[in-house]
């Protein structure tokens, strides 16, 4: 019996959102970065749809990148990056009295 394989929808979501905005800073998000993140993404799109994710090749390595289906709408989203200077926030802290994890000896 042949394998069926089944859909994948990031790649779907991916190949239809092709205009990109990067925020040159990798993840993890503050709670409140991520909400206002998510709130420009909704105020920029309406009713449309968009998509996030941490780059890993090329041009996108090191950034979180945000899929728009039109040129505009990655172009206001990449202006929204840089008047909110959103790149240059600190990254969240580990909550006190949690035990950092470590690997190795």
């Amino acid at each position: 019996m042949a394998a069926v394989r089944k859909s994948n929808p990031f790649a779907a979501l991916k190949r239809r959102l092709l205009f990109k905005a990067f925020i040159h800073r990798e993840g993890p998000w503050r709670r409140v970065d991520a909400v206002e993140i998510e709130a420009a993404c909704r105020r920029i799109v309406g009713e449309g749809e968009c998509q996030s994710y941490a780059g890993s090749r090329g041009t996108e390595n090191g950034c979180t990148v945000i899929c728009f289906d039109t040129p505009e709408k990655a172009q206001r989203m990449q202006a929204w990056i840089a008047e909110s200077k959103i790149e240059e926030r600190p990254l969240p802290k580990k909550a006190p009295g949690m035990a950092q994890l470590r690997f190795g000896g």
